[in-house]
C-alpha cells in the first residue's frame, strides 16, 4: 500500500491529508484509493476526483525547435458515459484499433458529488464535504481500466457495494 501524508492550507485553515493507494492482486486492472482529511477547525472541502485525459498526449519530437508545444494525440477521448453512479472515459489508441475504458466510482459518507464534468484535460466529479472541527472526512475511490482485447476472467469490476476496507483486507490476505 502506497501512503502519503501532507498538509494543505487555505484561508488560515490547515487540513491534514492522508492518501493511500493499492492495486488488488485478485482484481487485475483495479486501483483503490482513499483520501482521509482531518481538520482542526470547521471547513468546507472541495476535491476534483476523476480521470486526467491530458496525459494521453505526446509531444512531437523536434530537434530544431526546443520550445515545441505541438502534440500528437495518441489516445483520443471518444466518449464519456455515466451509469449507476459510475462514470467512464472511452479512448481509442491510434494505429492499432485498441479501445481503452477507464471507469471511476466513489463511496463516502462525508462527501457529496456533482454531476460528471469535463474540462481542461480532465473528467471528474466535484466532491464536497463539510468537515467539523477536529473531524475526519473520508473519500474512497475505485478506478478500473479495461481494453477491447481483455480475455483474463479476473478482469471484472467489483459489485456496486464494494468496500475499500474489505478489498484492502483481501489484498493483505492474498499477499
Amino acid at each position: 500500500v502506497l501512503s502519503a501524508q501532507f498538509t494543505m492550507s487555505a484561508d488560515g485553515k490547515n487540513v491534514d491529508i492522508t492518501y493511500q493507494r493499492f492495486f488488488p492482486k485478485e482484481h487485475t486492472g483495479l486501483m483503490m484509493q482513499r483520501i482521509t482529511c482531518r481538520s482542526a477547525s470547521a471547513c468546507t472541502l472541495t476535491l476534483h476526483a476523476g480521470l486526467l485525459t491530458a496525459s494521453c498526449n505526446c509531444p512531437i519530437p523536434d530537434d530544431q525547435v526546443k520550445s515545441n508545444t505541438e502534440t500528437v494525440i495518441l489516445s483520443p477521448l471518444e466518449a464519456v458515459t455515466e451509469e449507476n453512479g459510475l462514470f467512464s472515459g472511452h479512448f481509442s489508441i491510434v494505429g492499432n484499433d485498441l479501445h481503452v475504458t477507464e471507469t471511476c466510482d466513489f463511496h463516502s459518507h462525508d462527501f457529496t458529488s456533482s454531476a460528471v464534468k469535463q474540462e481542461d484535460g480532465k473528467i471528474y466529479r466535484e466532491m464536497q464535504a463539510n468537515c467539523q472541527a477536529e473531524g475526519t472526512c473520508i473519500l474512497d475511490w475505485l478506478s478500473y481500466i479495461s481494453t477491447s482485447r481483455d480475455v483474463d476472467p479476473r478482469i471484472t469490476v467489483p459489485s456496486q457495494d464494494w468496500s475499500y476496507d474489505d478489498l484492502l483486507q483481501q489484498h493483505i490476505e492474498t499477499w
